[in-house]
C-alpha cells in the first residue's frame, strides 16, 4: 500500500507540476509578446508625436526650433536617441547618443507612415515622415466649404528606442509566473495528498485488518468506510469472514463430535476386551480344574487298560489287543 499510495503521489505531484510550469510559460511567453506589441504601438506612438514637434523646425530650417522636441522625446526612459533629417536625406539636428547602424534610406521612409525601420537586440529604430498639411481656399468658389488640402513631406524623423527595459519587466513576467506556477503547484500537490491520504485510508485500514486475520487466525471485521469501491472490498470482506467463521464453527463441531463417538467407540472396545480377556481367564480356570478333576480317574483307567492289554496279549488275542492300546493312546492325549 506505501509503495502504490507513492507511485500514484509522484505521478501526480509530477504531472501537475509540469501542466503548471509549461502552462505559466506560455501564460508568460503570450504576456510578453503583448507587452512587445504595446511597446511597439507606444513607441510608434512616441516617434509620431516627435515628427509633429519637428515640423516647425523643418519649416524654418532651424536646430534651435527642434531642440525643445529632442528635449521631449528624450525624456522617455526608453528613448536613446533621435534624429531629423530633411527631405533630401540631410541631417538637421540629432541627440548626442543617436547611433545609426546603416545610413537612412529615402526609400525605406514611404510618406504618411510611421514604421519600425530596423531592430538589433538592444534598439529598435522607428522612422517617421514630417507631413506638412496646407489648407487653401478659393474665394471663386460657390461653397467655402470646399477646400484644398495640400500634404507635403518636409523630413524624416528618427527614434531609437531601447529595448532593455522591456526584457527586464519580459524577464520579471517570466520569473513571476514561475515562482506563481510553482506555488499553485505546490498547493496542488498538498491538496492532492491529502485527497490521497484520505482516500486510501481506509484501502489501509482494510489491508490491515487483513493482515491481522492472516496472522491471529481470527475473523476481524473490517470498518465500512471510504470509497464506493472500497465500502465493497469492506463489505465482501466481512461476508467471507463471516462464511469462514461459520464454515470453522461447524468443522470444530464436527471434530468435537467425531473426538466423542471415537471415545465411546474406544470405551466399548476396552469393555469388550476387557470381557473377552475375562472370559479366557474363566475358561482356562475352567480347563484346568476340569483337568485336574479328570486326571486321576483317566490315571486309574490307562492302568486298568494297560493290564488288559496285556493279558491280550499273552492270550494272543492281538487284533483286541491293538484296539484296546489305541484307546489307552486316545485317553492319554486327552
Amino acid at each position: 500500500m506505501p509503495a502504490f499510495k507513492r507511485q500514484l503521489l509522484t505521478l501526480l505531484i509530477v504531472s501537475i507540476f509540469m501542466i503548471t510550469i509549461i502552462t505559466s510559460l506560455l501564460t508568460a511567453w503570450q504576456t510578453t509578446q503583448t507587452l512587445r506589441e504595446n511597446t511597439i504601438d507606444t513607441s510608434l506612438q512616441i516617434t509620431q508625436n516627435f515628427a509633429e514637434q519637428t515640423m516647425l523646425a523643418l519649416l524654418t530650417g532651424s536646430k534651435e526650433n527642434g531642440q525643445e522636441a529632442i528635449q521631449r522625446a528624450l525624456g522617455f526612459t526608453s528613448v536613446v536617441g533621435v534624429a531629423v533629417y530633411k527631405i533630401d536625406g540631410e541631417l538637421l539636428i540629432q541627440s548626442s547618443k543617436m547611433a545609426l547602424q546603416k545610413p537612412l534610406l529615402q526609400a525605406e521612409l514611404p510618406p504618411n507612415k510611421t514604421q519600425l525601420l530596423f531592430e538589433t537586440e538592444q534598439i529598435w529604430t522607428y522612422a517617421a515622415a514630417v507631413i506638412y498639411v496646407e489648407d487653401s481656399y478659393d474665394s471663386d468658389m460657390i461653397n467655402p466649404d470646399d477646400e484644398v488640402i495640400e500634404e507635403k513631406t518636409l523630413g524624416y524623423v528618427l527614434v531609437q528606442y531601447n529595448k532593455d527595459e522591456l526584457h527586464q519587466i519580459q524577464r520579471s513576467i517570466f520569473i513571476s509566473n514561475i515562482a506563481i506556477g510553482a506555488l499553485v503547484a505546490f498547493l496542488f500537490a498538498l491538496l492532492i495528498q491529502y485527497v490521497i491520504n484520505h482516500l486510501t485510508q481506509p484501502l489501509l485500514a482494510l489491508s490491515n485488518t487483513m493482515a491481522s486475520a492472516r496472522d491471529s487466525g481470527l475473523y476481524p471485521k473490517a470498518v465500512v468506510n471510504g470509497a464506493l469501491e472500497i465500502r465493497q472490498m469492506a463489505k465482501t470482506y466481512n461476508q467471507m469472514m463471516a462464511t469462514l467463521e461459520q464454515q470453522n464453527t461447524a468443522l470444530e463441531k464436527s471434530h468435537n463430535t467425531l473426538e466423542s463417538e471415537v471415545e465411546i467407540r474406544t470405551q466399548e472396545l476396552v469393555v469388550a476386551r476387557d470381557s473377552a480377556l475375562t472370559a479366557s481367564r474363566h475358561k482356562s480356570e475352567f480347563l484346568a480344574n476340569i483337568s485336574h478333576e479328570l486326571r486321576t480317574p483317566l490315571q486309574a483307567i490307562i492302568g486298568y487298560n494297560d493290564l488288559v492289554r496285556e493279558d491280550l496279549e499273552l492270550d494272543g488275542m492281538d487284533a483286541q489287543a491293538e484296539d484296546l492300546n489305541k484307546s489307552i493312546q486316545r485317553t492319554s492325549f486327552a
